[in-house]
């Protein structure tokens, strides 16, 4: 499943890499999932996908039945369906929530914004519209916080960050594909609406919103990159598509704590898009508790390695799914590679790979700052968005589907 604003006819058409995505020396396991389509054909279940890209793009690659995966000069300028279908906005309109940090901060919970634009657009039916959100507000289901364990009123609760899944032009929709044979509209990324309560939120917003600060200020992600296309002198290539990159000065541990409470969100969230995502029960739990500040987990609970992309592609999203790294036997170079099982988790360029399990002659402490939370710095490894997995995987769900939306749509 997965949403979009537009999208290219064919894989082909976009350029899409067919080689199989390498690994660098900075890694030490590397991907050998089979594309999207062959797992399509065998009936493996596929991660929904989510691309959020301006719907002039998807009209430019209609008329010349071409498009690029890199993002082109009109990519962050206004879009014709946002300019000519500002009506529109009457349905994702722009939320005014009861906090001042709306910037650039989590913005988690959908249910607590009051709509603006509703009235202009709709005359005096706007208020009966707004009279009808208070209402619904009112009769939100009560239960116990999945993660306080305390009754109160749920709030929808993003699993991964909004701020990190919104789409290049505001206002846009977003289209679903990956489960049925038509597109879903939504406006916006996955939440949750019996999760967590307001308490529980609280906890996930404060640790997003000094997450998406951090991620933006090292330019780990897109959205923290300005106007600039390319990781430039961030990173040091190692050929035309790898590079390797070393940041410093960031909160190794706490970055850890953000990914952890990523991978509880989605373990313990009920929507079916995240039913891939299982841990056991004693493995959630201890993700509970290291989010509330009760428990510091050992590094060798579930590590955490981070693959960047090193030059923008299309804005999308993806949900997590369970996916296999291999690994070299340490101790005998003949003997067959280790299978690493893993969470991958994508967010505006950024990869964490989350390994549910390590080769008993691996140790996690020797690896240092391959690993995030082990050492004050950071390493990771860097590939272009138009070699990567990423993008072989997008464009393969894109182009399993015959009709895509048009910018009227």
């Amino acid at each position: 499943m997965f949403m979009l604003g537009s999208i290219p006819q064919t894989p082909m058409a976009c350029g899409m890499p067919q080689q199989p995505e390498p690994m660098t020396k900075t890694s030490f396991g590397s991907t050998r999932q089979p594309a999207v389509g062959a797992a399509r054909a065998a009936g493996t279940p596929i991660s929904p996908l989510v691309v959020l890209v301006a719907p002039s793009w998807l009209s430019a690659s209609r008329h010349t039945g071409e498009a690029s995966l890199r993002p082109s000069q009109h990519w962050s300028h206004t879009c014709s369906r946002a300019s000519r279908l500002r009506p529109n906005n009457s349905f994702n309109p722009n939320p005014l929530r009861s906090t001042n940090n709306m910037a650039d901060t989590a913005c988690h919970v959908v249910g607590s914004t009051t709509q603006v634009g509703l009235t202009q657009a709709l005359g005096n039916g706007g208020r009966s519209v707004v009279s009808s959100k208070k209402k619904r507000a009112q009769r939100r289901p009560h239960g116990y916080c999945k993660l306080t364990h305390r009754p109160g009123a749920f709030v929808d609760s993003h699993i991964i960050p909004e701020a990190l899944t919104r789409p290049t032009i505001k206002g846009n929709a977003l289209f679903q594909y990956g489960e049925g044979p038509r597109p879903s509209r939504r406006w916006t990324s996955w939440y949750d609406s019996q999760l967590v309560t307001r308490e529980g939120e609280d906890y996930l917003s404060a640790l997003d919103t000094w997450a998406i600060a951090a991620l933006r200020e090292h330019k780990l992600v897109w959205s923290g990159w300005g106007d600039e296309i390319t990781l430039g002198s961030l990173h040091t290539p190692i050929n035309h598509f790898l590079g390797v990159r070393e940041v410093r000065s960031i909160d190794t541990k706490r970055l850890r704590l953000f990914f952890l409470s990523l991978l509880w969100r989605a373990a313990a969230s009920s929507r079916s898009e995240f039913k891939e995502i299982s841990v056991p029960a004693t493995d959630l739990e201890q993700l509970r508790l290291a989010i509330l500040g009760l428990e510091d987990p050992d590094l060798n609970f579930y590590p955490i390695q981070l693959t960047q992309l090193s030059s923008k592609g299309i804005m999308h999203n993806q949900t997590p799914y369970p996916d296999i790294k291999y690994a070299p036997n340490l101790e005998d170079p003949n003997a067959p590679e280790y299978e690493l099982p893993t969470f991958r988790f994508y967010m505006d360029g950024l990869i964490a790979h989350v390994h549910r399990e390590m080769p008993p002659s691996y140790n996690v402490v020797q690896l240092g700052n391959l690993i995030v939370g082990v050492d004050f710095s950071l390493v990771l490894s860097t590939v272009t968005f138009e070699d990567s997995l990423q993008a072989r995987e997008m464009l393969t769900v894109l182009g399993s589907y015959e009709a895509h939306p048009s910018e009227g749509s």
